[in-house]
C-alpha cells in the first residue's frame, strides 16, 4: 500500500503530518455531548457496557461484576452513539465505544452523538489511538484524566466522505480478517492451557502416584490422596503479605505494577504497567519476589492466580492479590501448582462472600486446605513429573503467544496507517467477504473496565 502523493505538516502528537486534501476539524464539531439521565425510568433500558469487545448488552442476572445500587444517574445510549471512558485511560483496556445498542451506561462516562463525518471513521480513528494510549499527552492528575474542554478542543483529521467510507470499508474487511485468526490463536492457547492444568490436577491430587496405601483427605473435591501426604490449612505452608511498598514513597520512584486483568488461571496474560509511584493506582502495593505465587482474594470467579518467576522479581501487585510466600515445609513451585488445583480454587470460590464482587479475606484463604507429598524428595519429584509432562504443551503456547502478539500489532498498525492517512485507500477495492467479526476470547472479565 502507497502512501498520498503529496503531505501537510500538522503539529498532534501522534500526527505529523497530513495528506494535503484532508482537512482538521475540532472534535466539537462532530460531537455532541449527551447527558440525558436515565433516572426512574431505568427498567425501561437495557444495561450497557463497554468491554474490548467494543459496547454490549450486560446481564445484571448473572452476577458477575460490580453494580450500583440505583442506576438513576446512568447515561442514556442511543445506537450510533460514542462512548468514551475520559479517565483512568492508561488502566482501562478500552475508553471508547460505538454502540448498535440503545440502553444505558455508567455515568462517569462522556457519551456523544456524532455528526457531520462518518461514524466508523471516527470510532476507528479514536480506537487506533487507544490501542497505543495516545491521548496520554493530554492526561491531567492522579487519575490520568482528559477533561471534557480539552477533549473538546482536539483535533481530528477529516478526509473527503467519499475516503472515510473507503478507510471504513478496508478496515471492516481488514480488521475482520485478522480479528478471525486472533480468535483461533486465542482458542488454541485456551485449549492448551486447559490441558496443562488437566495435566497438573491430576499430578497434585495423587493420581498419578503408585502409593502402597492412600488415606481420605477430608478436602471437599479432593477424595483420596496418598497416606504419606501431609494434609493441613495453606497457612501451615506459607506467609502472605509480606512486603508492602510505603504510601510514602518518593513520587519518582518507578515500578511495574502487576493489576488482577493481566492475570488468568496459572499464567500472565500481559507485560506489568510501568508507572511512576505517584502516577501509579492507590491498589500497586504488594511487593512480590521469585518463588511467590499471587492469587486474587477479588472477583475470585476469575481464578486470577501466576507463579512469580525471575523475570517478575521485584514487581509490584495489586492489593486484590494474595501474595503467598512458601515456607521450608514446601516446594515454590508445587505451591503454586497445587494452588491451582481444581479443588483449591473451588474452595476458594466457594468461601468468597458477596454476589456482584465475590471476595475472601486472607484469613478464610490461609484456613483452606491442602494436600501435598510429606518430604522434599518426594515434592521435587512430583514437580519434576509437571514440568516433564507439561512441557510441550508449555512450548506450543508460547510459539501461539508469539504469532499472537504480532498479530495484534499488525491489527494496529493496520488500524493506524488507515486512520492517519499513512496509506492511500482511495483506488482500493476490498475483496468480497463475509463480515463477521468473532468475539475475541480473553481470559478476563471484560465487564471490569465498568467498574468506575
Amino acid at each position: 500500500m502507497k502512501p498520498y502523493p503529496n503531505y501537510s505538516p500538522i503539529n498532534i502528537p501522534w500526527m505529523k503530518q497530513k495528506p494535503n486534501h484532508w482537512k482538521m476539524l475540532k472534535n466539537k464539531c462532530v460531537f455532541d455531548e449527551s447527558k440525558d439521565l436515565v433516572g426512574e425510568d431505568s427498567d425501561e433500558y437495557t444495561l450497557l457496557s463497554l468491554t474490548l469487545n467494543g459496547i454490549i448488552p450486560r446481564d445484571i442476572s448473572s452476577g458477575k461484576g460490580k453494580f450500583p445500587q440505583s442506576f438513576a444517574k446512568y447515561k442514556v445510549v442511543k445506537e450510533g452513539d460514542i462512548a468514551f471512558c475520559l479517565f483512568d485511560m492508561d488502566e482501562t483496556p478500552r475508553t471508547v465505544g460505538l454502540s448498535t445498542y440503545d440502553g444505558m451506561l455508567t455515568g462517569a462516562y462522556d457519551i456523544y452523538h456524532i455528526h457531520g463525518i462518518n461514524k466508523r471513521y471516527i470510532y476507528y480513528y479514536y480506537l487506533a489511538l487507544d490501542n497505543i494510549k495516545a491521548l496520554r499527552f493530554f492526561y491531567s492528575g492522579l487519575r490520568k484524566t482528559v477533561s471534557t474542554p480539552v477533549f473538546m478542543s482536539m483535533d481530528v483529521p477529516v478526509p473527503t466522505s467519499e475516503e472515510q467510507e473507503k478507510i471504513v470499508n478496508y478496515l471492516d474487511w481488514k480488521i475482520s480478517s485478522i480479528s478471525k485468526v486472533i480468535a483461533l490463536t486465542k482458542k488454541k492457547i485456551a485449549i492448551l492451557n486447559e490441558q496443562k492444568r488437566s495435566v497438573i490436577n491430576h499430578i497434585v491430587t495423587g493420581e498419578t502416584q503408585n502409593a502402597d496405601a492412600f488415606k481420605e483427605s477430608g478436602i471437599e473435591g479432593l477424595g483420596e490422596v496418598p497416606e504419606t501426604w501431609i494434609v493441613g490449612p495453606l497457612k501451615l505452608f506459607v506467609r502472605s503479605n509480606l512486603e508492602t511498598l510505603s504510601g510514602k514513597t518518593e513520587e519518582d520512584y518507578e515500578l511495574d505494577y502487576i493489576d488482577i486483568s493481566a492475570v488468568g488461571y496459572g499464567f500472565l496474560k500481559s507485560d506489568p504497567a510501568h508507572y511512576r509511584f505517584d502516577e501509579a493506582p492507590s491498589r500497586a502495593r504488594r511487593i512480590v519476589h521469585e518463588g511467590d505465587t499471587i492469587i486474587s482474594t477479588v472477583r475470585t470467579y476469575l481464578r486470577s492466580i501466576c507463579y512469580i518467576d525471575a523475570e517478575l522479581e521485584g514487581k509490584i501487585a495489586s492489593t486484590g492479590f494474595s501474595v503467598l510466600t512458601p515456607n521450608n515445609k514446601i516446594h515454590p513451585e508445587l505451591l503454586n501448582s497445587a494452588l491451582s488445583a481444581n479443588y483449591f480454587i473451588n474452595s476458594v470460590v466457594k468461601n468468597s462472600v458477596g454476589t456482584s464482587y465475590p471476595a475472601i479475606t486472607d484469613e478464610k484463604l490461609l484456613n483452606l486446605r491442602l494436600a501435598i507429598p510429606a518430604t522434599w524428595n518426594e515434592q521435587e519429584t512430583l514437580v519434576s513429573e509437571i514440568k516433564n509432562k507439561t512441557s510441550s504443551i508449555e512450548e506450543a503456547i508460547q510459539k501461539l503467544k508469539i504469532q499472537l502478539k504480532l498479530l495484534v500489532e499488525l491489527k494496529n498498525r493496520e488500524m493506524l496507517d488507515a486512520v492517519l492517512g499513512n496509506v492511500d485507500l482511495r483506488n482500493f477495492v476490498v475483496p468480497e467477504y463475509s463480515f463477521d467479526i468473532e468475539e475475541e476470547i480473553d481470559d478476563f472479565d471484560d465487564e471490569s473496565d465498568e467498574e468506575v
